[in-house]
């Protein structure tokens, strides 16, 4: 049953949340990239274009009730433990 439930929050929360942290840290790189900060004509629009910048940054974590960060190094670990546990469960029995 343990081992469902890993694979219920690997499906369900891992994966979504290390999506959503990706795309995150993308938007800096968007926006320098593709945004023409550096043209004369796009003065008004630089100094909100060097504030999303910069509040880019700032990495987007994912936590779980502030106990711990949801993302796949977490999903892993995770599964290492369990397994871990449900292997020395085995070699009691």
């Amino acid at each position: 049953i343990s081992l469902s439930i890993i694979s219920e929050f690997l499906i369900i929360y891992g994966y979504p949340a290390q999506a959503m942290m990706d795309e995150a840290a993308e938007i800096g790189n968007t926006l320098y990239c593709h945004c023409d900060w550096y043209v004369p004509n796009t003065k008004p629009l630089s100094k909100y274009i060097l504030m999303m910048l910069t509040r880019s940054q700032i990495p987007v974590i994912i936590s779980a009730e502030g106990f711990f960060n949801i993302n796949n190094a977490t999903v892993v670990l995770l599964m290492k433990r369990t397994y871990s546990f449900y292997a020395l469960l085995q070699t009691l029995n």
